[in-house]
């Protein structure tokens, strides 16, 4: 709501996206492991996909007409890489990013990306 507030304030276009991946896509595509098939990490991979989508959906309705479907983008990669490779691609030129605080070992293990993208927007 913030993001729509601003680009209402500053006559400007607001973009959503969601970028999602699958954690250890590569390993599970790359080999039988316990049993895992290839059908099964297809469906495994559908279901990511299914959630990332009802997530943006969510993520949007509260903005209403203030965004319009062209503008809601959903995305799979690395976030690190999808979005400044977004950001570049529309010439965007201020990025609001949501975050969710992590501490401890999670924290450690998948980081921070708001932080990371600090250092490359």
């Amino acid at each position: 709501v913030m993001a729509a507030e601003l680009a209402e304030l500053e006559h400007a276009d607001l973009h959503v996206l969601h970028v999602w991946n699958v954690f250890g896509e590569g390993t599970l595509r790359g080999r039988a492991l316990g049993g895992v098939s290839a059908t099964d990490v297809r469906e495994y991979v559908a279901r990511v996909a299914g959630n990332a989508r009802a997530a943006l959906r969510a993520a949007v309705a509260p903005l209403g007409a203030r965004v319009p479907p062209t503008h809601v983008h959903l995305a799979k990669g690395d976030p690190d890489e999808a979005i400044p490779a977004f950001v570049t691609a529309r010439a965007i030129d201020t990025l609001v990013v949501g975050t969710v605080g992590r501490s401890g070992l999670a924290g450690l293990l998948i980081g921070n990306t708001a932080e990371r993208l600090l250092s490359t927007a």
